[in-house]
């Protein structure tokens, strides 16, 4: 398990207004949170999910899901670190409440195969190459060898993706507070990705375990 020091905290999230299926921004809260936090804090802002008037998703093993269902199959597990699609037809800044983690702490993020969908956990920018990756047999769950930087890692590539809007993908160096990120996990099997916040050191073997789909 992974000791994460943290306080409660509001984090404000600016989304800009549209409808079509290219107006979709990828976002991530940095803060601690769980299913059930993030649930309540988008309908009590948002209204009720009425796709006329807004829509979510979540890329999650292999295949889009779309809000709630991505939510509350789990409402207590920490969905920190993980981004969502969001589509707000007039647009609106959103306040969060939730902990928000030390610069000191380390924040594990899980990777099925694939592609995945993911942020930073942390209210400053954190630098890609900084990120360590972790590798588990998928049979015993045991940590297999050392953590990898993402710069080295054969198992993650150096990929990361931001989705911007105007040009569409583009390569990024750093995870940036509020954003969300492409990441490709060629593992085939479960990992994870250790984010380091900028005043604390890595702790190896912590463990924490669009096509119709605008706003009409």
């Amino acid at each position: 398990w992974t000791a994460i020091s943290a306080r409660a905290s509001r984090t404000r999230l600016s989304a800009s207004a549209g409808s079509t299926v290219y107006d979709y921004r990828m976002y991530t809260v940095p803060a601690l949170m769980t299913e059930q936090d993030l649930y309540d804090s988008l309908v009590s802002q948002l209204g009720p999910y009425d796709t006329t008037v807004w829509r979510a998703y979540r890329y999650h093993n292999g295949s889009y899901i779309e809000f709630p269902y991505f939510l509350l199959d789990a409402p207590d597990t920490t969905i920190t670190g993980v981004a969502i699609w969001l589509l707000i037809r007039d647009g609106a800044t959103l306040s969060f409440n939730g902990l928000s983690s030390s610069v000191a702490s380390e924040i594990p993020i899980g990777l099925d195969a694939g592609w995945n969908m993911v942020g930073d956990p942390f209210t400053s920018a954190v630098s890609w190459s900084s990120v360590m990756v972790v590798d588990f047999d998928p049979v015993t769950l045991g940590m297999i060898g050392s953590p990898e930087s993402t710069s080295t890692s054969s198992l993650i590539g150096n990929t990361l993706y931001f989705y911007d809007g105007a040009t569409g993908y583009v390569s990024a160096s750093s995870l940036e507070p509020g954003k969300g990120y492409w990441v490709y996990n060629a593992a085939g099997h479960y990992i994870e990705l250790h984010v380091q916040g900028p005043g604390g050191a890595l702790k190896p073997g912590a463990s924490g375990r669009l096509s119709g789909l605008q706003v009409a």
